[in-house]
């Protein structure tokens, strides 16, 4: 079992329709894709989609990174989100200081 900090029964019954939410938006991912691509269990996430298991930090942030997310963007309902991931939060900063950046080149800069 994960040691990591769990989340409680709202925000994990928020954070897994924003899963599926997202699963949709990548073209109808399965969970075996999904399960795959966070590194878990096929088991382990199918039990955290159906409630049968609680889902902890590191398993959110897991599956959060698959779709270019923080885990706190997958806990945000949808239409909170309008410019999505780390890119987008880059994007903004240069508006903010109207500069021109080079997103990618930053990204790799970050280590990201």
């Amino acid at each position: 079992m994960p040691s990591g900090k769990r989340l409680a029964g709202r925000e994990q019954a928020a954070i897994v329709e924003n899963i599926r939410s997202e699963m949709v938006r990548a073209k109808k991912m399965t969970q075996s894709e999904l399960a795959r691509l966070a590194g878990l269990p096929e088991t382990t996430l199918s039990k955290i989609m159906n409630g049968d298991s609680v889902l902890d930090v590191e398993q959110t942030s897991a599956i959060a990174a698959v779709f270019g997310l923080t885990m706190w963007e997958l806990a945000m309902p949808p239409a909170l989100r309008t410019d999505r991931g780390i890119a987008g939060r880059l994007r903004r900063a240069a508006a903010r200081h109207r500069e021109e950046v080079d997103v990618d080149k930053s990204a790799r800069d970050l280590g990201l």
